[in-house]
């Protein structure tokens, strides 16, 4: 890579003077290009031809009119005849006849070009150094350091290149169809070749640009226009975009996780903890070797030789992007359009490296995904479902919960009312009633699901969280409210797609003792009012999405943020420094904003950038913990679980009622998760494992033990 860097840099040498070496500084004689493609590859990433002969009018002088942008950002598909023909067409200026003939002949050397000409885009497309510093996590895979000189990784074969080969090669791709910045020009010009071989550490270059005082106005933006750019890997391949769109109880994740199951390597990326562990299990339950991973939780699964599974079933912020594999499942691919999590899909469909891509979710989300495909230069098959059941409304609605009948499930929202319903049923019809809401821990959810769908408790009792994560035998729901909290202090009504997504889980009931599953969904409310807006919202039209949230990533954004302190003021320069294009909007950070300044007081960065993403509740003791575990990690001391739990068994033992000490036991496993997830990044500190472990075990038997006996009336709730 020095070499090829030093052949950049020759470009410009004419422009601005002879460049000036460190008599220290060791040159390697050659440059060992190796990996294995087709010529397509190298091709791709220094035109556009590809959309020039779909369209059958492939012209060399067509090149000329291409802006520079055009020429570097489309994806093209090249076939040999194609390809043979391109290279006969275009004329290389001040190549030899016998370096054209190796470039051609040889898979090795396209493959390693290929990605050296990716490399070389993104710099200058970003324009500068700190913008391209970003990079470098990327860069470091292909290049190793072996008695002080870099050389490259898994070489095979004697594909060795002069440096003056490489140097006139670059020179025609820059000079043909690039137009670098000037910015760029002048930062090649400027630095020694020592800069090349201190390329590969960000500290150099964080230090560099300190001495020379550069502030960050004068390093510009964050340019997110373009975001399939920062992903240069999967621009290399044509990946095969296979979207399942359809309503709920349609069949189109089933349909995805089949062909999961068929595939050499694989993940699924699902919205939560509890989908991920659900296809863990369901896999794994039919003999296949399968991983999981999660924020909070990683379990390996190893052959006898130590190979891992190739298989992985996983959370979305959870996919590695750098991982090459056969097929990737994209789970409630509409979630792209979500304020605050909608961005870790976007990394995802821009990012991951499968041949297969598979998406399921609403049929909402398709002009984004073609929108996308049409960026990254990737294939799109659209398969639509119907429901395989039908949906009907009842005619009237119920006059009291004494009606609620077995398999039915009432819809609230918000906790105080799932148990005021759930007390008014048992004491009125006798029925045991299971409850689900969105502050249960998961595994919690999972008990009280599994007790409905077996009998054990006849009737579920639940908010908006029934509408994704499980798999439910309900045979009729009932609205029995149409309004929800919006947190700010207002009561609005459902949206059509919420209204669809709860009323779709109805259908999938099994009458116990039977193996026959109904195949008709019901749905009702406790009023005319409300049974006839869930009507109009059942038949609504398909509301379009159009929105997508981009995040730049930690690597790209911490250089041009040192020295800001406290998330507020990190969010507010990341709207200041980011360059979007009306497509794309920033993540909102609400959530994580609600801690105070002082959780971040003596955190690194990159420790700060952590913290934005951990799970955590907004409680008064939530907020006291999450400030003992940053000040933990600030000071570099150990934080065991037994810091964790005591302020909680304190106020547990002081709790006057079931509910509230239920409440505190929430809280405790929301930062039981919060431990989990930061023990896999800073072990260090959060050492006790073991102790998590029998502790998150313990607050899943007490807060089922709470749920189990209901409260008596006139108890306290919150």
């Amino acid at each position: 890579m020095l070499r090829v860097l030093n052949g950049v840099r020759s470009v410009v040498r004419g422009l601005h003077g002879p460049l000036q070496t460190p008599s220290n500084v060791t040159r390697p004689s050659k440059f060992r290009l190796t990996g294995y493609t087709s010529l397509q590859r190298f091709a791709s990433t220094i035109t556009t031809a590809d959309k020039l002969l779909r369209r059958g009018d492939f012209n060399p002088s067509n090149l000329a009119s291409l802006s520079p942008r055009e020429a570097f950002t489309h994806t093209p598909i090249f076939y040999p005849d194609e390809v043979k023909s391109f290279y006969d067409s275009i004329e290389f200026q001040g190549l030899e006849e016998e370096f054209l003939d190796r470039i051609r002949e040889e898979p090795d050397i396209s493959k390693r070009l290929g990605k050296l000409m990716a490399f070389l885009r993104n710099q200058i497309i970003q324009g500068h150094a700190v913008q391209e510093s970003h990079l470098l996590e990327w860069f470091k895979k292909y290049v190793r350091i072996e008695d002080g000189k870099i050389k490259p990784l898994y070489s095979k074969g004697n594909n060795d290149l002069q440096e003056s080969e490489v140097r006139e090669l670059l020179n025609h791709v820059v000079n043909r169809t690039q137009k670098p910045s000037v910015e760029f020009l002048k930062w090649l010009a400027q630095e020694d070749s020592i800069l090349c071989e201190h390329h590969l550490f960000r500290s150099y270059i964080k230090d560099l640009l300190i001495s020379r005082g550069f502030s960050v106005e004068r390093r510009g933006k964050i340019d997110l226009r373009h975001p399939e750019e920062l992903y240069p890997d999967a621009r290399m391949i044509t990946r095969k975009i296979i979207c399942h769109l359809g309503p709920t109880n349609s069949g189109k994740t089933y349909r995805a996780l089949e062909r999961l199951k068929k595939a050499k390597s694989g993940y699924y990326a699902g919205p939560l903890r509890l989908l991920a562990r659900e296809t863990y299990d369901r896999i794994k339950d039919e003999g296949l070797p399968i991983n999981l991973k999660t924020g909070e939780e990683v379990i390996n699964c190893e052959d006898e030789f130590g190979r891992p599974a190739p298989l992985t079933a996983g959370t979305i912020e959870m996919i590695d992007t750098n991982q090459l594999m056969e097929v990737c499942v994209i789970d409630e691919i509409q979630m792209l359009n979500d304020q605050s999590r909608g961005w870790a899909w976007l990394n995802a469909v821009l990012g991951v490296q499968a041949k297969e891509v598979h998406l399921c979710g609403e049929e909402s989300v398709v002009n984004m995904i073609e929108k996308i495909v049409a960026k990254t230069g990737d294939t799109l098959e659209i398969n639509r479902y119907e429901r395989l059941g039908t949906l009907e409304m009842e005619r009237r609605p119920l006059k009291s919960l004494k009606e609620v009948r077995a398999g039915d499930c009432v819809v609230a929202f918000s906790r105080k009312k799932v148990f005021e319903f759930r007390q008014e049923i048992e004491a009125t019809t006798g029925k045991k009633c299971s409850i689900i809401y969105g502050a249960l821990p998961p595994e919690t959810r999972v008990t009280q699901s599994r007790d409905f769908n077996s009998g054990v408790n006849e009737v579920l009792v639940a908010t908006d969280a029934v509408g994704m994560g499980l798999n439910l035998s309900i045979n009729r729901i009932i609205f029995a409210a149409i309004r929800k909290y919006d947190g700010l202090g207002d009561f609005n009504l459902l949206e059509p797609p919420q209204t669809k997504q709860i009323a779709g889980r109805a259908g999938r009931y099994k009458v116990p003792g039977s193996d026959k599953v109904g195949s008709v969904g019901l749905v009702t409310s406790m009023s005319n009012q409300q049974s006839k807006y869930v009507a109009e919202c059942l038949a609504a039209p398909t509301i379009m999405l159009s929105t997508l949230y981009v995040k730049p990533h930690d690597d790209l954004f911490a250089p041009l943020v040192s020295g800001v302190k406290g998330l507020a003021k990190l969010m507010a320069r990341m709207n200041q420094l980011t360059d979007l294009s009306v497509d794309y909007r920033l993540p909102s950070f609400e959530s994580q904003l609600e801690l105070s300044e002082a959780c971040f007081q003596g955190l690194s960065l990159d420790q700060a950038l952590n913290i934005s993403g951990l799970p955590f509740g907004n409680a008064k003791y939530c907020e006291a913990q999450v400030l003992a575990m940053t000040r933990a990690m600030a000071l570099g001391t150990v934080y065991t679980t037994a810091q964790l739990a005591l302020p909680a068994l304190q106020e547990y033992f002081l709790a006057p009622v079931a509910v509230e000490r239920l409440k505190i036991m929430e809280d405790l496993h929301k930062m039981i998760s919060a431990y989990r997830w930061l023990q896999n990044r800073y072990p260090q500190t959060f050492v006790d494992i073991e102790g998590v472990t029998n502790l998150r075990l313990q607050v899943e038997e007490v807060i089922n033990s709470i749920l189990q006996s209901s409260p008596k009336k006139g108890s306290k709730k919150r």
